[in-house]
C-alpha cells in the first residue's frame, strides 16, 4: 500500500448465528487482497449474554468460524477479546491462535500465554482523525515491523 499502513478486517462474533454463516459472510464482504492483515475475530459479551450462554456451544461455533477463515485465508485468525470473555470462553482453549486483548486498566497477564496485540485505551485522540466518535481505540503490537509482516497475507487463494 502506498501509505505503508497495515490494513485488515475485523469481525464481531455473534452468539446468535452459526460459525459457518459468519465465516461465509466475512469472506463475501471482505474478500481478499494481497498484503492484508490476517482476519481478526472479536469475541466479547454483548447485550444480556454474559452468564447466560452455553460456553461449549459458543466455543464450537467459534472454532467452526476460525477453521473456515483459516481454510480460506491460509493462516490462523487473531482472536480479539476482553478479559471477561477471555476468562470464560478463550482461556485454556484456542491456544494456537494469536491473541489481541482489550484491557484498558493494565497490561494483561494471561498466565504464561502472550498477547500479540493489546488495546490499552478506548480514549485515544489522534491528530487528523475526523470520525463521528470523539475517541478512538489505541493498540500496541508486541514486535517490530518485521514481526508484523508475519500477520500479513500475501498470495491469497485465486491470486496468480
Amino acid at each position: 500500500m502506498e501509505t505503508g499502513l497495515a490494513v485488515g478486517a475485523y469481525h464481531f462474533f455473534s452468539f446468535e448465528s452459526s460459525g459457518k454463516t459468519q465465516a461465509d459472510h466475512y469472506i463475501e464482504v471482505v474478500g481478499s487482497w494481497d498484503g492484508m492483515l490476517v482476519p481478526a475475530v472479536d469475541v466479547e459479551y454483548y447485550s444480556s449474554y454474559e452468564g447466560s450462554i452455553d460456553v461449549d456451544a459458543i466455543r464450537s461455533e467459534l472454532q467452526l468460524l476460525l477453521d473456515e477463515l483459516e481454510a480460506y485465508y491460509g493462516c490462523k485468525p487473531v482472536i480479539y477479546t476482553t478479559m471477561t470473555a477471555y476468562r470464560t470462553l478463550i482461556r485454556g482453549e484456542f491456544t494456537e491462535y494469536p491473541l489481541w486483548i482489550r484491557n484498558i486498566y493494565y497490561q494483561p497477564l494471561l498466565g504464561g500465554r502472550k498477547w500479540v496485540f493489546w488495546q490499552y485505551s478506548d480514549k485515544g485522540e489522534l491528530e487528523g482523525y475526523s470520525g463521528e466518535e470523539r475517541f478512538i481505540d489505541l493498540d500496541v503490537f508486541r514486535g517490530n515491523e518485521q514481526d508484523l509482516e508475519n500477520y500479513r497475507i500475501y498470495h491469497l487463494p485465486g491470486e496468480e
